[in-house]
């Protein structure tokens, strides 16, 4: 299951580059079989996206933080876990939707 959810969120975030290279700016930090990092940030927003496999997280797969660049500092930022056992790859991309219409927030 791993795999194909590390493939199918490689496919939405290239969708998303090339689909908003005008408003956003978005970079890859790591990209390889066993991780994916990628950050897509707005002129308010500052946001990454992590996939990995590991035990010692609060999710199983995918985490999305947000920070919002015209709040103090010591903000706390906006986190989505993306998965829990039983969630489905749609369901994980529809979340990542929901965190992208707030970055292109302005």
């Amino acid at each position: 299951m791993y795999q194909t959810v590390l493939q199918e969120i490689r496919n939405w975030f290239y969708s998303v580059s090339s689909q908003y290279d005008k408003l956003l700016q978005i970079s890859i930090e790591k990209d390889d079989s066993s991780c994916f990092i990628g950050n897509i940030d707005s002129n308010r927003y500052i946001s990454q996206i992590i996939v990995s496999e590991s035990d010692f997280k609060p999710y199983r797969y995918v985490e999305f933080t947000v920070y919002d660049l015209n709040k103090d500092a010591n903000q706390s930022p906006t986190f989505w876990y993306g998965d829990q056992d039983n969630s489905l790859v749609e369901e994980i991309i529809d979340n990542l939707n929901k965190g992208l219409r707030l970055v292109l927030l302005n």
